[in-house]
């Protein structure tokens, strides 16, 4: 299932080929919305969504991306991870951190989630000395997780997946 919100806010059901949309609004108001009610929603936009397999739905419009919206304009929370020690080991530098042991404990930070762009936006720095890194990332939006949640009990706390580009302003963590 594609779920999209366009810059006007519209909640969209979109095509496998994302050349068609459905609005969704009437099944919630928001991305955030559907994942807060995601039990009751999560069936009506599957079905929404299997309408395109079926035919093509009299409602549809055309799936614009540069009118696309991130999924989540503003999230209740960013938490990034890294499983790579090479990135670890760059993260130690740019924080000024001690060496770990990236088998042991996989990096993990919050971010700022008060602010993401679109999947054709630019992507805009202040200048070329704040040493911009650009990160294809796969992103796990999840629910409410409780704490010291068991790995074989994780799984059922997924939601969707998103590709994510991840900018960093390297020079400024420093």
């Amino acid at each position: 299932m594609k779920l999209a919100t366009l810059k006007n806010g519209t909640f969209l059901v979109v095509s496998r080929d994302l050349r068609l949309a459905l609005p969704a609004g009437d099944i919630a108001e928001s991305m955030l919305d559907a994942l807060q009610r995601w039990p009751t929603v999560e069936p009506r936009l599957a079905g929404r969504y299997r309408s395109f397999d079926d035919g093509t739905p009299l409602e549809t419009i055309a799936f614009e991306p540069e009118n696309a919206n991130s999924p989540l304009p503003r999230a209740p929370q960013w938490l990034d991870g890294s499983t790579f020690e090479n990135h670890g080991r760059l993260m130690e530098k740019a924080f000024n951190l001690p060496a770990a042991d990236y088998s042991v404990n996989p990096m993990m930070y919050q971010g700022n989630s008060d602010d993401f762009i679109g999947p054709t936006d630019d992507v805009v720095v202040p200048s070329d000395s704040d040493g911009a890194d650009c990160e294809g990332e796969i992103g796990i939006i999840v629910d409410d997780v409780p704490l010291g949640c068991p790995r074989r009990e994780a799984l059922a706390h997924v939601r969707l997946l998103v590709l994510i580009n991840d900018v960093s302003l390297r020079a400024r963590c420093a």
